[in-house]
């Protein structure tokens, strides 16, 4: 089952209509913060200032709404809960989960393999993605990683077939790492800010269920076609996609 929503997630027939426990898993990129929006699209120094050259096509997460979205995941979730966060997100993202029932396990890193260069030239370019590892209460932390580092490499994006679809699209290849590191086959997987629809697209591959979310038509649309696209990807032999990422 692939059912990928037009709207918002937060609407009464987004999340608020799951049922408590419904999903195994949720794997989470919302927006970031104002500061960090801000920032996204800058272009370089002119007359000694910083230039902001765009802006990203949503608003940036209130701290309300990360609260709300918080204990939404945290209700609807039986097991992990992964959200993508930018870097003065990670303790407001903790606390929200925790004050909402679920426990923060670990703060994870997507590793950026090919990162954009900070083009101000005047301070180093983020490094990484960081991840907020959580898990609901009740069942025990069982995951399919071993004793490994919660890092993952990221390549960009722009790289995967069809290329960036989206302005804060993650690459395939993290989607699919961090589904065989979180779920199980069969297993269903929530995204309520879906995209360009990768995470659905790496469900679809790996035998995974997936219900989600996205508000913008355009990227609902988009990540449709790209779904439509997809097909199951049996492994009968060989590395999965997290043991290539670490031997690759």
């Amino acid at each position: 089952m692939i059912d990928l929503h037009p709207g918002d997630s937060m609407a009464p027939d987004g999340l608020p209509s799951l049922a408590d426990g419904a999903v195994g898993c949720t794997i989470a990129d919302p927006p970031y913060d104002a500061r960090t929006h801000r920032a996204a699209l800058e272009g370089p120094r002119r007359g000694g200032r910083r230039r902001v050259v765009g802006a990203l096509p949503f608003a940036p997460l209130t701290g309300d709404l990360l609260a709300r979205v918080a204990a939404e995941l945290a209700r609807v979730t039986r097991r992990w809960i992964v959200v993508f966060a930018a870097d003065r997100q990670v303790e407001p993202w903790a606390r929200a989960l925790e004050s909402a029932g679920a426990k923060f396990v670990r703060m994870g890193v997507a590793l950026r393999t090919t990162p954009r260069p900070q083009l101000t030239g005047d301070r180093p370019a983020p490094p990484a993605d960081w991840l907020i590892i959580a898990h609901a209460p009740g069942e025990r932390l069982r995951w399919n990683g071993g004793g490994r580092a919660a890092c993952w490499r990221s390549p960009a994006a722009r790289h995967d077939a069809g290329g960036q679809l989206h302005p804060t699209q993650k690459p395939l290849a993290l989607l699919r790492a961090l589904l065989e590191d979180f779920t199980d086959a069969g297993e269903l997987v929530c995204d309520p800010f879906a995209g360009a629809g990768t995470c659905a697209v790496a469900c679809k591959e790996l035998g995974r269920g997936f219900v989600g979310w996205e508000l913008s038509p355009e990227y609902h649309a988009r990540a449709l076609r790209r779904l439509e696209d997809t097909r199951e990807q049996l492994r009968l032999t060989g590395p999965t996609w997290a043991q290539e990422r670490l031997l690759g």
